[in-house]
């Protein structure tokens, strides 16, 4: 697991203490580890529900694009171990990143191309930490990164069912695949950390944010991309249908994403304009405020690391959404 945050806290402080420096023969030693991706791989193949038999026997078509991070050291080792036939994109892991290397739609188009051109089963692409997975359908579409986290909970669901967690910030749609499998799902503050201390302490099947990161308690409490592919890739398996098809049977709603650039003295001031405006409907503070419409939410919260307040806004229809978060905004500033 990453650092709690109380832990973080107190190793940052830390780092204002006096340094004691010493002198060549006295700095410890350096150990190498060349088998972390082996030992990685073998834990995904372990989990429990996947049935790695009958992932082999589809012999998937699979292209991976690793945005030349450090994917290309696990990735397509680990579809290699399925029985996948793999094309490779940008698998070199140089740190020269081959493109904008956030895993959205926009960046993704050699992905979709050649998922298409090799007439391909499904699309990977991951973050350069191999922390985000993208998923492009066998029709050569991107499908949207929050449908990696969606895809996962059903799958998971159907083999391990269980009480669900994400974050405020993540698709309305978990609570429909909840209520498929009659479980609940909790909502956390933005962060995997927080997200992952409530999985351990409900002992939760699966869990994530719907930035594609999937967390699978059996391998850790981490997102991880390696192994959001294998259980997409079981899900597959023991559907025996396309992708595209898997994707059509979950709720769909729609994002708008904005942020508003202020003077840092005004954020708090901006923050509390939010019940004001919105006083007639539920607010979640978790995490900001959260406001709780009818088939539409708005996440309102400053970013914890520049003086900008970040608008998410969810809803059945793109130009609902669009609509709501200009609205929102306008009114905020």
């Amino acid at each position: 697991m990453f650092l709690f945050p109380e832990n973080a806290a107190s190793f940052l402080d830390s780092l204002n203490n006096p340094v004691d420096y010493v002198g060549w023969d006295g700095i410890g030693k350096l150990s190498v580890d060349p088998d972390g991706s082996k030992r990685h791989i073998e834990k995904v193949l372990q989990i429990p529900y996947l049935n790695i038999e009958k992932i082999k026997a589809k012999k998937f078509k699979v292209v991976i694009d690793c945005v030349n991070g450090a994917g290309g050291m696990i990735a397509p080792k680990l579809l290699r171990s399925l029985g996948c036939e793999v094309i490779e994109l940008n698998c070199e892991p140089t740190g020269i990143f081959a493109h904008t290397p956030e895993p959205l739609n926009k960046n993704l188009g050699d992905l979709e191309k050649a998922v298409a051109a090799h007439q391909a089963d499904i699309g990977f692409a991951v973050d350069p930490d191999v922390d985000r997975l993208s998923i492009v359908a066998e029709t050569g579409k991107c499908i949207g990164e929050e449908f990696s986290l969606l895809l996962a909970e059903k799958f998971i669901l159907s083999q391990k069912p269980g009480d669900i967690v994400t974050n405020l910030s993540s698709s309305m749609a978990s609570e429909d695949v909840a209520k498929e499998f009659g479980v609940k799902v909790y909502r956390t503050k933005v962060g995997e950390i927080n997200v992952g201390k409530k999985m351990k302490e409900l002992q939760s099947p699966v869990g994530g944010e719907g930035n594609g990161g999937i967390i699978c308690p059996e391998v850790h409490y981490t997102r991880d991309a390696p192994a959001g592919m294998a259980l997409i890739l079981g899900y597959l398996a023991e559907r025996n249908e396309p992708i595209s098809r898997l994707v059509a049977e979950i709720p769909h709603y729609y994002f708008a994403k904005d942020k508003i650039k202020v003077d840092p003295k005004e954020l708090d001031n901006i923050m509390a304009k939010v019940p004001e405006i919105f006083i007639d409907y539920p607010l979640n503070t978790t995490d900001g405020i959260k406001v709780l419409g009818d088939n539409f939410w708005i996440h309102i919260r400053k970013s914890g690391t520049e003086p900008i307040i970040r608008v998410y806004v969810e809803s059945e229809t793109a130009e609902k959404s669009e609509w709501i978060c200009k609205e929102t905004i306008r009114k905020l500033v």
